[in-house]
């Protein structure tokens, strides 16, 4: 599986996306492999959510910031952009607190 980053490969976020996919595929013994391609390899950072929505990548490893940029069309990226929520507490919300079915609908919303 072939997932880009947003961010440039000497970037720690890169980083993080390599580390994640080194545990995957340590995990899976090899039946999963995820190979992280860095910012600009396939397409640009602003492209990632259209490429892996249209099949160019399989994943990506990215900010929902960036969605507004790529999808200009998706009004609602300003509800979870530039948030003063900390990582955590985004993924909290995101999981526990409502957050993925919201999301859901408004990318739905918005096709």
């Amino acid at each position: 599986m072939r997932f880009q980053s947003t961010w440039p490969s000497k970037d720690i976020f890169t980083k993080y996306a390599l580390d994640y996919a080194k545990t995957v595929n340590d995990m899976t013994g090899g039946d999963l492999k995820i190979e992280v391609l860095p910012a600009g390899a396939v397409v640009p950072a602003f492209g990632l959510i259209d490429a892996v929505s249209k099949g160019t990548l399989d994943g990506g490893h990215g900010v929902l910031v960036y969605t507004t940029a790529s999808r200009t069309r998706w009004r609602y990226g300003v509800l979870v952009r530039a948030s003063p929520w900390t990582p955590t507490m985004l993924l909290a919300w995101h999981r526990w607190g409502g957050g993925k079915e919201l999301l859901a609908k408004l990318y739905a919303s918005s096709a």
